[in-house]
């Protein structure tokens, strides 16, 4: 099986210049699978949000509020990506084309892959009660919501496209499973950047945008 070096030589060795010579190509999909499985599974991200259930008790008459009633939940959560539960697609092909103008090789890309990640973690949510503003117990605790990432990789040339959806699945609440959702939105970075990684070690300059 190639490794990334090889793959990069034989891109570098590639001679399409001349009309009439085949294009090589190469399939990465399971080395890119592979490189999902080291650098983007395990990453792990926390999140906060805060509900805001208070209302006014005695007004100030110069404006604003004196006194207020009620309370406010302050939840957090925290997860990790876990080991992929399915792949769909054609793949991830590379080949090369030379530039005409500046005769340098341009590697490009021809993807088709959908991976879903599932993703697991932690909530709790905190209650701040008013008037007084003081802590009165736990909205919820010790739950473990889940749910799963939705990741679509398309390609046609230098620039790699990304979108990610994300399912939760229920029975842990609507709160906790919205905290952790957002956690998991915040690694879109992390696997724009993984992505990025593997392509340099391709070596290619491709471009990626992710959503």
């Amino acid at each position: 099986m190639l490794n990334f070096k090889q793959i990069a030589l034989s891109l570098s060795l590639l001679t399409i210049g001349s009309q009439g010579h085949a294009e090589e190509q190469i399939d990465v999909t399971q080395k890119y699978i592979d490189y999902l499985a080291n650098y983007f599974v395990g990453a792990e991200s926390a999140s906060n949000r805060e509900w805001d259930n208070t209302y006014c008790m005695v007004a100030n008459p110069f404006g604003g509020c004196s006194q207020k009633g009620g309370s406010k939940i302050y939840g957090t959560a925290k997860g990790s990506v876990q080991p992929m539960e399915s792949q769909f697609g054609n793949g991830w092909v590379i080949g090369s084309s030379t530039n005409p103008w500046t005769h340098q090789l341009v590697v490009e890309h021809w993807t088709d892959i959908k991976v879903i990640f599932p993703y697991s973690g932690y909530s709790e949510g905190k209650k701040q009660c008013f008037p007084g503003d003081f802590y009165c117990g736990m909205e919820w605790d010790s739950l473990h919501p889940t749910g799963r990432i939705i990741a679509t990789f398309t390609a046609a040339g230098e620039k790699l496209r990304i979108d990610m959806t994300y399912e939760v699945q229920q029975g842990h609440g609507d709160k906790p499973n919205a905290i952790l959702r957002d956690a998991m939105v915040a690694l879109q970075p992390k696997l724009k950047s993984v992505t990025e990684n593997f392509i340099h070690l391709l070596g290619s300059g491709a471009t990626v945008e992710i959503k």
